[in-house]
């Protein structure tokens, strides 16, 4: 019996070792919170991922948000379209109240496309904007007809000549 002991004591001390560590590990709590712009309106669709692993979720329409860290503490990153980046500290059962800041300088670099988002300058083809600033005294029933003009290889017309008539948007390819 004395020669079991004496190599069960090192397996017993081993397996305790990897259960503790096994469920130091898994401990994982909750954070929730609300992202809000300067104004004080909720940011929806915001993007919310814990520091250095692909964990991650998205503000739902009122800013709220609930994501799982692992231990009890961790720093969130939290960034969208047309705001400053933030790096924001959160422990387990916090909830952090976060402001965006808009970084206006951001939307000019931004080019939304038919299949995602690049950058101005890493756009290949035409990029054309649209100021529907000097538009507004322009009568239209139609909102389509106020694109009529406006911008290079895009061509607006009416199927019909009739009053309320459907208008055909081609893009020069």
């Amino acid at each position: 019996m004395k020669k079991y002991s004496s190599l069960l004591r090192p397996a017993c001390v081993t397996l305790l070792l990897q259960i503790f560590t096994i469920l130091a590990q898994g401990q994982t709590r909750q954070v929730s919170g609300t992202i809000k712009d300067e104004t004080g309106a909720t940011v929806e669709g915001a993007d919310i991922i814990v520091k250095g692993s692909t964990k991650g979720v998205r503000s739902a329409a009122n800013g709220s948000f609930t994501i799982t860290i692992s231990g009890a503490s961790a720093t969130l990153v939290i960034s969208h379209v047309g705001f400053v980046t933030q790096e924001i500290p959160a422990a387990a059962g916090s909830t952090p109240d976060v402001t965006l800041v808009r970084n206006v300088n951001a939307l000019n670099d931004v080019v939304v496309i038919g299949y995602g988002t690049q950058r101005r300058r890493e756009v290949t083809g035409s990029v054309a904007t649209i100021d529907l600033g000097v538009t507004k005294d322009v009568p239209a029933a139609n909102p389509t007809r106020l694109l009529v003009g406006q911008a290079p290889g895009v061509s607006v017309t009416q199927a019909t000549g009739r009053p309320g008539g459907e208008f055909s948007i081609v893009v020069r390819a």
